[in-house]
Parts: structure tokens; sequence; C-alpha cells
């Protein structure tokens, strides 16, 4: 109701309370523990006061409970790839079970997700496509922007050392 729409408005503020945000999530996920979005925005709180294993125990059950949910999985999967835990950041990116239809933020915010898992793991051809896709989406979105600032001129470099055997086999 009215007390968590306040809670979502503050957490949009440039300087927000997360700690006071994540006091008044806490205590609304108490009253209302089925209704999942409150659980993974008491979980964004949770991860900006960096109380990371409080963070990730909940997204993992909201992945779990709820897969279709994409917000829950975009933040899960960035957490991992912050804490640099690649293999598992693979296994939840590579997973294909999609729901059908999902809200527009929250198909941004998994492609945002999965971009910065294929920059970490140097897949820089596919970061731009999933970039460019996300942009095409939601140009106005500002994660989306600021990533597509720093991508929008990448061009596929071909690998240094294929050119080089290239070109010694071509003299022979």
């Amino acid at each position: 109701g009215k007390r968590y729409h306040k809670l979502v408005l503050a957490s949009h503020k440039p300087f927000a309370d997360w700690q006071k945000i994540g006091a008044g999530y806490q205590k609304l996920a108490q009253e209302a523990p089925d209704y999942y979005p409150l659980r993974y925005n008491y979980a964004v709180s949770l991860y900006k006061c960096h109380r990371i294993q409080e963070t990730e125990s909940i997204l993992r059950s909201l992945v779990a409970e709820y897969p279709a949910y994409l917000f829950a999985r975009a933040a899960l999967l960035s957490l991992l790839v912050h804490t640099k835990r690649l293999e598992e950041a693979e296994q939840l990116a590579n997973q294909i079970d999609f729901p059908k239809e999902t809200h527009p933020d929250a198909y941004v915010a998994w492609l945002t997700s999965k971009m910065a898992y294929c920059e970490a793991i140097g897949q820089d051809a596919e970061a731009f496509s999933i970039i460019k896709t996300a942009q095409e989406i939601a140009p106005e979105n500002p994660h989306v922007a600021l990533l597509w600032s720093k991508w929008r001129n990448y061009k596929e470099k071909k690998a240094p050392a294929a050119g080089r055997a290239a070109k010694r086999k071509n003299k022979k």
C-alpha cells in the first residue's frame, strides 16, 4: 500500500537513506511475507548497506521460488559478478527457462546484468550485442545510457595471434 510506495519513492532519491529504507522494508515484509517484490526491494536495501550475504540469501530464495521474476535473477547475477564468483554467475547467466512475458524494466535489468557478466569473462562482442539490445528497448534508462555511452563505439577486433599466424602462412 501507501507505506510500500513511499519506500520505493525514497529509494529513487539521489542520497537515499538505505538503512532507514531497509528497516521500513523489513517491517513491511513481516506483515506481507509472500509479496515477493517487497522481498526483492528489501534485498536491494541490504545490498546498498553492504550486507552481501543477507542480500544473496534473499535473492537466491526469490530466484528459486519465482524463476520468472527477472529483477531478482538480474540482481543475483550482478552480485555474483561483483563478488567475482564467475562460475556461479555462468550457471545463472546461461539458464534458459525464461518467462514468456516479463516487465520491460525487468528484461532490461537482466540484459545489463548479463552484459556485465559477458564483459567480466572477456566476451566483449556478446556484451556489446546485449547492451545494444538494451539501448534499443530503453534508451532513457540511466544505467543503460551510461553503459551505452561506454560501448557505442565498440568495434569487434580480430584476435592478434590469429592474424599473425595467417600472415606467416601466406609468406611461405
